[in-house]
């Protein structure tokens, strides 16, 4: 039997999310109203934000679209930096997981959409990211997901089957994407037992 590849996203999967904090930090370095930008679409999602995250945008360019949006052009990168890091809290129940998935001896990947900044700042603060298989994150390959280009060159990279990888992701798009490759995708909607529950049902010896 052939050994399972475990794949994990990285925010809102093995990290918590907090994108409202970001906002928050830089209406208060602006001197804005939060309530007045609730509406505009988050810079994590606009087109700055998803060309960061595929390598297409720099950081130093992102960083000053950013801070002239919320009028901080004055502050200085890191600051700015800083408040764009701070979306992450963590959450040692999932990192507990990753690193069952790691002891059980699976090759456990990291699938993240992601930009050098916000991987750099995580990966500090996770050492169990040192143990994984590898890292596929969309800021070094190129693309992002759903594109069946993040995905296909995963395959390539880790020189795996679709059907060998277990893969954990919250957006039901990707986890849609992923599918229709031929992966056995499971959206994430933050129970940790049914996770543990796949990993021992696909052979892992992980307690539930």
């Amino acid at each position: 039997m052939t050994a399972p590849v475990v794949c994990f996203d990285l925010g809102n999967v093995l990290v918590k999310l907090r994108f409202d904090r970001c906002v928050r930090e830089l209406c208060r370095l602006g001197h804005r109203d939060y309530s007045s930008v609730r509406s505009m679409t988050p810079p994590f999602f606009d087109e700055h934000g998803l060309a960061l995250s595929c390598g297409a945008l720099g950081a130093d360019a992102f960083l000053d679209r950013l801070a002239s949006q919320f009028g901080v052009e004055h502050l200085d990168r890191g600051i700015v930096a800083g408040a764009w890091c701070s979306i992450f809290d963590v959450w040692q129940e999932m990192e507990a997981v990753a690193q069952a998935a790691v002891d059980s001896g699976a090759a456990v990947w990291l699938l993240s959409n992601t930009d050098p900044m916000h991987f750099a700042y995580i990966h500090a603060k996770m050492p169990v990211l040192d143990a994984f298989a590898g890292w596929h994150l969309s800021y070094e390959i190129g693309a992002n997901k759903p594109d069946a280009a993040y995905y296909q060159r995963f395959f390539d990279r880790a020189t795996v089957e679709p059907a060998q990888c277990v893969f954990f992701d919250d957006r039901p798009e990707n986890v849609d994407a992923a599918r229709v490759l031929g992966m056995d995708a499971v959206l994430f909607t933050g129970d940790i037992v049914a996770v543990r529950s796949k990993l021992k049902a696909i052979g892992l010896n992980v307690a539930v």
